[in-house]
């Protein structure tokens, strides 16, 4: 095999650092709770209550909860053992490699143009072509499962309008490529270029908008022709579209080759290449199922084996945009490296954006990002999250199949299309039959090729195969971050998304991908258990909504869950991980109020989306329903957007999940309010609080906590409440609970 590295000069092209003194903190916090978790379950097996049955179930049902949540708290503390960073030279690499970087295919997935708007998309597809990289070198692939004219319209103007964007990029430095991005923070970010080149600025910016018009305009009113680009809808015009129906379902393939970076008149400004540029709409029939977005990227996969084969793949997201020009320079210092040969995909982080100051709906994903993905670097690598992933095309494909091409610099570094004299025309024709609906027909695509189909969430199974098949992967997280997406902005969006994640990794759980066994002597045992911390999410939420809710019940029937005196502030600390989850957002920058909030996150998250993702699991596992994949909305209304930025949290619509989540918030307070009122009326507010104090404050602390749900529950009246019947069903069933358990013997 051909070194990776010039004889003269052997330097790495990157680093791994342990922690070091964070390493050590880490593993006294861990140390510590684990000893707190081990005398909590000590002292529940050594006082079991001899009295009524009531007690004895209430210690019981909270003994078995503690024994689940410290089986799962050791599983999630796997990847936080020894965190492991990454750092890169890039200067290092362009001076050895820059004639011999490789080729890249860049693959951006979109299903709807109404929740995925064109410009949305544009502005992903304008960041990547102009990533500071070779533009010969850069092929872009968009897959439409919607079959949409109106995106195929839009990537005509992306292309268009890349001819004077990537040349201002490279002429200014600019580090956010996306368009949008980059004119929404230019006055705060790069003001001493705003006074000093107004007028390039303008101009640009002027032309943008006058896309983004056009483009806004052909939504409004299915304008698709405006007069620039006539003669290039001449030359390729919309003719596979007389054989779409309005059916997206329902449709033959749809690809072409927009942009051939083999043409000398396809240049920009300057004179340089375009880079490649691919439409793909893959066929579509009621009488096959299409496997969703996993399905979408192995046609990706095939269609750009034969147009371009590039050895590396990024895969995108359509709102997920380019904020640091280098980020492929970044991955390849992983991956090009002579210690790199056995690395098969550099994962960056999901940024958003769109974050507010104090993250009102308490996303955790900067938490997982920092502390567990980026702590399972050195037990293997953190598995592959569906966006921002650099691949080796031989290791999504498979060794075996494609041979052992583990060394770039053994592959075609030219870039663009593979047969320099074929004619565009008889390129596309071949290529089609890659992605029609039948190709998959009796072949190992799905199962041992490519993306895997079987669950919701193809990127966790794909990632977690590929390292079964003997590689292993990089969390890179540059100082500058590498992409920025968009975060929902409301409630529901969020509930819809973490459901799918729960399920999907809860499938994965239950079949034979389980990590422990399908995992079993291939990766190792540390890696299995954080696979599986993420993979049981929604089965902790039936542990969780039982032990909250059991305790609630026996404060308002008088009856302790818990010791008292002296071991309450070791429970306390353990059963809210308050030091430990404290300690994680402080980490990543979030304010108190942003660290309140991610409590509620939390529990948000387990009441409901973990919980419907078990209870649809199981019905799928029964075969009472069948797995869907719900698209996440990227578009919103005016009204939503002011509550976002307002923070205040936006509960439209209202979907039938929500019940649960007001029925639940609703027993909380309704137990709180009776212990009270029972203390009042029996005048032993002493005696109460000495044995039912932990539980009396874990109750309290659940109320505060969720107050913005009490408000929209009881007191809004905007278009972002909780709906009347939501507040309806939820004080119906909470007082009928409440009321049974009360008069429970």
């Amino acid at each position: 095999m051909v070194s990776c590295l010039d004889e003269k000069d052997d330097s790495p092209l990157f680093e791994a650092k342990p922690a070091g003194r964070e390493r050590s903190c880490r593993r006294l916090a861990i140390g510590s709770t684990i000893l707190g978790i081990l005398l909590i379950l000590v002292y529940r097996w050594t006082h079991i209550p001899t009295g009524g049955k009531l007690e004895r179930f209430v210690w019981i049902g909270m003994f078995i909860s503690e024994i689940w949540f410290g089986f799962y708290y050791v599983l999630t503390q796997a990847c936080c053992w020894n965190p492991l960073y990454y750092s890169t030279f890039k200067d290092r690499l362009s001076h050895r490699f820059e004639k011999e970087l490789p080729a890249i295919d860049i693959f951006v997935c979109t299903a709807d143009s109404i929740m995925e708007p064109p410009i949305l998309v544009v502005n992903t597809i304008l960041s990547a072509m102009a990533m500071d990289y070779p533009q010969q070198k850069l092929a872009i692939f968009l897959s439409d499962d919607g079959a949409s004219k109106l995106m195929f319209y839009g990537l005509l103007e992306a292309i268009e309008f890349s001819k004077q964007w990537i040349p201002f990029c490279k002429e200014f430095s600019i580090q956010q490529r996306s368009p949008s991005a980059y004119f929404s923070t230019i006055s705060v970010e790069n003001a001493g270029l705003m006074d000093t080149n107004n007028d390039e600025i303008t101009a640009i910016r002027k032309m943008y908008k006058e896309m983004e018009e056009r483009i806004q305009n052909a939504e409004n009113k299915n304008n698709t022709h405006p007069n620039h680009l006539l003669s290039l809808l001449q030359r390729k015009g919309f003719v596979d579209w007389k054989f779409v129906s309005s059916n997206p379902n329902d449709h033959r393939t749809v690809l072409q080759i927009l942009n051939d970076g083999r043409e000398l008149e396809q240049v920009d400004d300057q004179g340089s290449s375009l880079p490649t540029v691919v439409y793909l709409a893959r066929e579509k029939s009621p009488n096959h199922f299409h496997n969703f977005k996993a399905g979408a990227l192995n046609a990706l996969i095939r269609v750009s084996s034969g147009i371009t084969n590039a050895p590396i793949i990024l895969t995108l997201d359509c709102d997920m945009t380019v904020n640091n020009s280098e980020i492929a320079r970044e991955a390849l210092c992983i991956l090009m490296d002579k210690t790199g040969d056995d690395v098969g995909y550099v994962q960056f982080p999901q940024n958003f954006r769109n974050t507010t100051k104090n993250n009102i709906y308490g996303d955790f994903i900067d938490i997982s990002s920092k502390f567990d993905l980026q702590g399972m670097n050195a037990l293997g690598g953190p598995l592959y999250i569906g966006t921002g992933c650099f691949f080796r095309r031989c290791s999504i494909i498979g060794k075996k199949y494609v041979g052992d091409s583990s060394d770039l610099l053994q592959w075609r570094k030219e870039g663009g299309i593979v047969n320099t004299d074929e004619r565009i025309s008889m390129l596309e024709q071949k290529s089609r039959v890659y992605a029609s609906c039948t190709y998959e027909q009796n072949t190992l695509w799905g199962k041992e090729m490519g993306v895997k189909y079987g669950v919701i969430v193809e990127d966790a199974l794909t990632g977690l195969s590929i390292q079964c098949n003997g590689w292993k992967s990089v969390w890179l997280s540059p100082e500058r971050k590498g992409l920025m997406g968009i975060a929902p902005i409301t409630l529901t969006q969020i509930l819809v998304q973490r459901k799918r994640w729960s399920e999907g990794w809860f499938q994965i759980f239950l079949s034979r991908y389980n990590p422990f066994l399908y995992g079993n002597g291939k990766i190792g045992i540390l890696l299995q258990m954080a696979y599986s911390s993420y993979y049981l999410w929604a089965p902790f939420s039936v542990v969780f909504l039982f032990y909250v809710l059991l305790s609630s019940f026996a404060l308002l029937k008088g009856v302790a869950a818990f010791p008292q005196y002296l071991v309450d502030t070791i429970w306390l600390c353990d059963e809210l991980g308050l030091l430990d989850s404290f300690d994680g957002a402080i980490v990543t920058g979030e304010t108190l109020i942003g660290y309140w909030n991610i409590q509620r996150g939390w529990i948000i998250m387990r009441v409901v989306s973990f919980l419907f993702g078990f209870i649809d699991t199981i019905l799928i596992k029964l075969g009472i329903t069948n797995s869907a994949f719900v698209v996440t909305v990227k578009t919103t209304d005016e009204y939503v957007l002011e509550r976002y930025e307002k923070e205040v949290m936006d509960f439209s619509p209202s979907p039938p999940m929500l019940n649960i989540l007001g029925i639940f918030v609703t027993i909380e307070l309704f137990c709180f309010i009776g212990v009270i009122v029972k203390m009042m009326m029996m005048r032993c507010t002493t005696i109460i609080l000495e044995r039912l104090f932990l539980q009396f404050v874990m109750n309290g602390m659940m109320i505060a906590v969720n107050l913005p749900i009490y408000n929209a529950l009881f007191f809004r009246r905007d278009g972002g409440s909780i709906s009347f019947s939501v507040t309806l069903n939820s004080l119906i069933f909470a007082m009928f609970s409440c009321l049974l358990v009360m008069f429970l013997q």
